[in-house]
């Protein structure tokens, strides 16, 4: 039995550091974040919002267990690393199943924002993407079956795909408490250029002060009508 669960482990370790490739490191968080993910040193409320990245990228996977490997070596604490690096093969394997199942069913309730790191985005700053061209915006306060996008508290840099057929120009992104709310508690701009057939918005947001919980996120370009969405921050 125990030669059988050695193999498992290997099997799915091995899966999740190829089956995923992702060279151009699209939506990756940064070799920082990581680092600190393997230290332990990542609050796990900031850590559920990249499992489900992590579980779909080999390179970040990667990354982790390098990084894990050379904390062990370095402090000598980490004994039962093997034991670690199963448990996260199992975490991230029950979050991937999940991901499928729930993708076969339909549309998913709940898209983590994907976040990488250009050059021209310091380290105190996280850079978004948020993808906005197949998710429906929130009518009245029907709340059932709309997706969620989760946001971390920081500085943003936000690259955002806007719904299709949307137009370039001038736009205006507001945070709001409750979906009846006439203040926004945030409000920036940006304007949207198309990029190879997609409508691209490159806006700040500066988060820190945004208390964790539930939002609306309101858009609207021009003098159009506003289009909402549910707003996870984490």
């Amino acid at each position: 039995m125990r030669n059988e669960s050695n193999e498992i482990d290997d099997l799915l370790t091995e899966r999740l550091r190829t089956g995923f490739p992702n060279p151009d490191r699209l939506g990756c968080p940064s070799r920082e974040f990581l680092r600190g993910l393997a230290k332990h040193k990542i609050p796990i409320e900031k850590t559920e919002a990249w499992l489900d990245h992590l579980v779909t990228c080999s390179q970040c996977f990667s990354d982790y267990t390098r990084f894990s490997t050379v904390e062990a070596q370095r402090r000598r604490r980490f004994i039962a690393l093997g034991g670690v690096a199963a448990l996260l093969c199992i975490i991230l394997l029950s979050e991937y199943v999940w991901y499928r199942q729930s993708g076969s069913t339909g549309p998913s309730n709940h898209q983590i924002a994907r976040t990488n790191t250009p050059h021209n985005v310091t380290p105190d700053e996280i850079a978004v993407t948020i993808q906005l061209e197949n998710m429906a915006t929130i009518r009245g306060e029907d709340l059932q079956n709309h997706s969620t996008i989760t946001l971390a508290r920081g500085v943003l840099q936000l690259l955002i795909y806007l719904p299709a057929n949307s137009r370039s120009g001038a736009y205006t992104v507001e945070l709001l408490k409750q979906f009846t709310d006439t203040k926004a508690l945030l409000t920036v701009s940006g304007r949207a250029e198309i990029k190879d057939g997609h409508a691209v918005l490159r806006a700040s947001a500066d988060l820190r002060s945004v208390p964790t919980g539930s939002y609306y996120l309101a858009l609207r370009g021009g003098g159009g009508d506003w289009r909402y969405y549910r707003v996870m921050v984490s």
